[in-house]
């Protein structure tokens, strides 16, 4: 395991879809910068999926992102970036594949998917696996997702 913790926070973001319509969500910041940055030009235009989306998305965001249940993409990896218009992984999505080894929770194997082609995981070789403490990280995920319930 590696010695070097990512810190992970997030924070709202705004985005206009393709309606025009402006989309609000909570974005990833990894070590004091939005997670897009390491992604670049394909995460520009899409969103993360907390904050996005009715009830039962959002549910469903946090369970997958916990480790509660299964992803709902071909892969396994889970949504990191999404369509800001609709959230469909049709659409196509930033993933990763989350795992916990002991204490740490790690994203990696970073890819674009539809869940209707294979994953390309090429334009994200570059991103070292990213490695959280597991109690903060799932505490900023419940605390997050029992605020969006009351917002």
């Amino acid at each position: 395991m590696p010695n070097l913790m990512n810190a992970i926070d997030l924070k709202w973001a705004k985005r206009e879809a393709k309606d025009a319509k402006i989309v609000r969500y909570l974005d990833f910041i990894v070590d004091g910068q939005s997670l897009k940055q390491l992604y670049g030009e394909d995460a520009m235009s899409m969103v993360s999926p907390i904050g996005y989306g009715p009830p039962s998305y959002q549910e469903t965001v946090y369970k997958e992102l916990s480790l509660q249940q299964p992803s709902i993409v071909n892969s396994g990896n889970v949504m990191i970036y999404v369509c800001p218009s609709c959230g469909d992984i049709a659409c196509g999505s930033i993933t990763a594949k989350i795992t916990k080894e002991g204490d740490h929770i790690i994203w990696s194997n970073f890819a674009y998917e539809n869940n209707y082609e294979s994953p390309v995981y090429e334009a994200y070789q570059h991103i070292q696996p990213l490695v959280f403490e597991t109690k903060s990280y799932l505490n900023l995920l419940k605390t997050t997702f029992i605020s969006l319930k009351y917002d």
